[in-house]
């Protein structure tokens, strides 16, 4: 069985003391409303507020996730997919495989590929040969 209480409890004091992997968790605690027990209901304003701190601190799992909520407007006023194409490429350069797919996504899609400075070759350079 698992304890949300007490993982909730332990992310919230590592995340308090600024451990990158706790903020990320205590960020999905808020996204699913994991640990509602113990006060952390869902609340998609607190998850990107901690998927953010973790992300500035260079953990592209928590890049991801911020640029998923960003770009589908969770947790914010306003849906941002040029915020969320530069995380997904900053967390896709770092390897993080789940930001290469969905940044492989934006692009084939050009969701914010513009505002955020990317293009999408068009093929008739690479392979035409």
């Amino acid at each position: 069985a698992q304890d949300w209480k007490a993982a909730t409890e332990n992310f919230r004091k590592a995340a308090g003391r600024g451990v990158a992997v706790a903020q990320h968790n205590l960020a999905l605690c808020y996204e699913h409303g994991w640990g509602s027990e113990v006060g952390v209901g869902r609340d998609e304003a607190a998850a990107v507020k901690w998927h953010r701190k973790a992300a500035s601190q260079g953990y592209a799992p928590a890049a991801t996730s911020l640029a998923l909520a960003l770009g589908h407007g969770r947790g914010v006023d306003t849906p941002d997919w040029s915020e969320a194409v530069t995380l997904l490429r900053g967390a896709a350069d770092a390897g993080h495989v789940p930001a290469m797919i969905h940044l492989a996504s934006c692009l084939s899609s050009g969701r914010g590929v513009e505002a955020a400075g990317l293009e999408m070759n068009g093929g008739d350079e690479a392979g035409a040969g």
